[in-house]
C-alpha cells in the first residue's frame, strides 16, 4: 500500500489514522467535514504522510494552531491546503504555513473568525491563490462559529459523551 497516492474520506466519522503508517507515499488527502478528526489525527499524519502536496482539512472543527504547526513541520511539499471552517486556527496558523511550507500556493480559509485581515494581506502577495473570510460557517458545515452543532451540542461534548459510552459497553 505504500504506493497510494491520495486518499478522500471526506465526510466520514474516521477516528483512527492507522492508514497513514501504510500510505507514506501519500500526496492528496481529503479529510474535509470529519468532525472527528483532532489535532492528534493531524499529529500522525504529519508525521507518517511527509510527502503530501495537497491536504484538504476544511469542516474539521477541532484543529487548531498546533495541528498546521505539526503539518507544517512535517509535510514540507504541500503546495495547497485548505482550512476553510477550522474555526479555532489564528494567526499563528498562518505563520507556521509560512515557515515550514515553503512550496505553498493556494490556502483556503474561508468562515476562520480568529485569523485576522490584517494577516492575511501580510501574506497574501506570496501565494498565487488565497480564498479568506470570516463569515459564519454555512449550515451544512453542521455547526456554527463556536464549533457547537446546530442542534445544541458541541463536537467535544459528543466526543466526551460517546468516549464514556463505549468505556461502559467495553
Amino acid at each position: 500500500m505504500t504506493s497510494l497516492l491520495s486518499i478522500d474520506i471526506s465526510g466520514t466519522s474516521i477516528t483512527d489514522q492507522k492508514f497513514c503508517h501504510q500510505a507514506r507515499d501519500l500526496e492528496m488527502l481529503d479529510i474535509s467535514h470529519c468532525p472527528q478528526v483532532t489535532n492528534n489525527t493531524l499529529k500522525t499524519i504529519a508525521f507518517c504522510c511527509k510527502m503530501l502536496t495537497s491536504i484538504n482539512i476544511a469542516g474539521c472543527p477541532k484543529i487548531t494552531d498546533i495541528s498546521i504547526q505539526y503539518l507544517s513541520g512535517g509535510c514540507r511539499y504541500i503546495h495547497i491546503i485548505d482550512v476553510s471552517g477550522c474555526i479555532h486556527l489564528s494567526d499563528k496558523a498562518l505563520k507556521y504555513l509560512q515557515k515550514g511550507c515553503r512550496q505553498l500556493r493556494t490556502i483556503r480559509m474561508l468562515y476562520c473568525k480568529s485569523i485576522t485581515k490584517a494577516a492575511v494581506h501580510k501574506m497574501e502577495s506570496k501565494y498565487q491563490n488565497v480564498e479568506y473570510s470570516t463569515d459564519d460557517p454555512p449550515p451544512w458545515f453542521g455547526y456554527d462559529r463556536q464549533g457547537n452543532l446546530l442542534h445544541g451540542v458541541s463536537h467535544v461534548e459528543e466526543t466526551e459523551e460517546e468516549a464514556a459510552d463505549e468505556s461502559i459497553d467495553a
